[in-house]
């Protein structure tokens, strides 16, 4: 199989979801992959799985919690 970019007969579409070029003939494919299984995150456009998203946002762009024990901390004076 021949790279795209190597032989000038293979067109090629971009993928909406991505951003990525793709050999024309497999973009039906790959747009069905990307819309069932991944979603480009909001914050950073990073392509994260669509189970993993919610993960993604805790990990990496959730605002920091001044009290980071703070259950604990209620907890100990409810107590």
């Amino acid at each position: 199989m021949a790279a795209a970019d190597s032989d000038p007969a293979i067109s090629i579409s971009t993928c909406p979801h991505c951003q990525r070029e793709i050999p024309s003939s497999n973009i039906a494919l790959h747009s069905a992959h990307y819309a069932r299984n991944l979603q480009k995150c909001e914050h950073c456009g990073n392509i994260v799985p669509r189970k993993l998203v919610d993960q993604h946002y805790d990990e990496n762009h959730a605002p920091a919690s001044l009290f980071p024990n703070s259950k604990l901390l209620l907890d100990a004076v409810n107590s």
